[in-house]
């Protein structure tokens, strides 16, 4: 092979020549640092340049010839495809739906249907139905963004019938053996505004109009049968309501490349859900929310309430994120005038896929409540988690009852699986001095 026409040992002996023949002849290692100086500050040759740039380009031409691209296999490929959907993703047309009706009434499958339009806006309709009966229709409307997409606009009918739902009685007190069910129909038409001031801060409000109609529960003694109206607030009456709401939440959750499977270390934003700007799965970071509601019963019936939640978690990465202690506390208040209730159907519970896992869905209810839960959460992988857990909580009639004497507990493990930005499904096992359970959820816990 001939001489390329630049080689930098050639280039820097001419610099070198170029500062000065007595330079050379000195031969001391002071003059030669400053020959080698000057040497650098000195432009290349355009040849040079050139030529250069094209030796470079051949060499990231064969080391794409000689890299293997990634062929991820059916699993992946499968956890990827409903992970997008489920994150933000934006599917066209038909698409299958997995996730819930209504506590207690298992998975539920459908499909969906997505018009987009607007860059951000769409038209989306469901419609799923679960093995224990319960069914959903459900419409929204999201009008795109606007103010530098800090602002969003979403308009929602549902109707849902959940044939079965659980109620003990209420208060701390309640028995296991008197357990019931009610019947719910409910319809509801909603409007939500979010502001987006900053990525991880979010406030807003929202007006709805509910319709709920409650009836004989399908399974065991109904609720009529073995409570009375002097027992259960709001037994056998069923008013409209006017709702106003407002909220604010604040979530610096995100995922972090430091984990098993992750590509380089740092971390990643997740993107967020337009409705509570909640990741679906994170590894470090805390939120914060807190949610006001105004219940404005129709025809004048003692049944108008506020209700306030709050909720704030943290996630504690140990060592590496592979490692992940989560946090979380969540508080519900309700209040009333003088002369007024809150009904049975709406009062806060505990006892739920997401709260006291080892207990029955609705297990508690009553005017207020409290949970705190741990998690210790370790990755062996990238597309699954090993989970130990602990919920403890309680409900009271009074605000001020809610201490930390007499609260329900319970443990577990479990198992999750969950994309880069999505927790999938999770399989749990949660013990009580109640029961066993076995929990098969979609999502994360909280």
């Amino acid at each position: 092979m001939g001489r390329m026409p630049y080689e930098p040992g050639a280039v820097a002996r001419r610099c070198l020549g170029r500062a000065g023949g007595g330079l050379v002849r000195r031969s001391t290692a002071a003059t030669l640092g400053l020959a080698l100086a000057a040497c650098v500050a000195m432009p290349l040759p355009a040849a040079a340049q050139e030529t250069r740039a094209e030796l470079l380009r051949a060499q990231r031409a064969a080391k794409a010839r000689r890299t293997v691209p990634h062929d991820p296999g059916f699993v992946e490929k499968m956890f990827s495809f409903v992970g997008e959907r489920e994150s933000g993703g934006k599917p066209l047309g038909f698409y299958p739906y997995v996730g819930s009706v209504y506590t207690g009434g298992a998975v539920a499958f459908g499909a969906g249907y997505r018009v987009p339009f607007k860059d951000t806006g769409s038209l989306e309709t469901e419609a799923a139905i679960s093995p224990k009966l319960y069914w959903k229709v459900d419409a929204r409307l999201r009008l795109p963004e606007f103010f530098d997409r800090r602002v969003r606009v979403e308009a929602r009918a549902i109707y849902l019938d959940a044939p079965k739902i659980n109620f003990f009685g209420i208060g701390s007190e309640s028995s296991e053996d008197d357990r019931t069910t009610f019947r719910l129909t409910a319809g509801a038409l909603s409007t939500t505004v979010l502001v987006r001031p900053a990525p991880w801060l979010g406030v807003g409000g929202g007006l709805d109009y509910l319709v709920d109609d409650t009836g004989r529960g399908k399974t065991g003694p109904s609720i009529e049968e073995v409570f009375g109206p002097d027992e259960v607030p709001g037994l056998g009456v069923d008013p409209n309501y006017t709702v106003l709401r407002a909220f604010a939440q604040v979530d610096t959750r995100r995922v972090s490349g430091d984990i098993a499977g992750g590509r380089g270390r740092g971390t990643m934003r997740v993107p967020a859900r337009v409705r509570d700007l909640a990741p679906g799965y994170a590894t470090r970071g805390g939120f914060a929310r807190a949610d006001v509601a105004w219940f404005s019963a129709e025809d004048n019936v003692p049944y108008s309430f506020r209700r306030f939640d709050g909720e704030g978690g943290y996630l504690i990465p140990l060592l590496r994120d592979n490692w992940v202690i989560a946090l979380r506390g969540l508080v519900s208040l309700t209040g009333t005038d003088t002369g007024q209730e809150v009904p049975y159907y709406l009062m806060p519970t505990l006892g739920y896929s997401r709260d006291l896992r080892g207990f029955d869905n609705f297990r508690f209810r009553d005017r207020n409540r409290l949970l705190m839960t741990a998690e210790y959460r370790w990755t062996p992988s990238r597309l699954l988690d090993v989970v130990l857990f602990y919920d403890t909580g309680k409900v009271a009639p009074r605000a001020g009852d809610l201490d930390f004497s007499g609260l329900e507990s319970d443990y577990g493990f479990g198992l999750r699986f969950h994309t880069r930005n999505e927790t999938l499904v999770r399989f749990e096992l949660a013990k009580s001095d109640e029961k066993l359970r076995f929990i098969f959820g979609v999502g994360p816990s909280f």
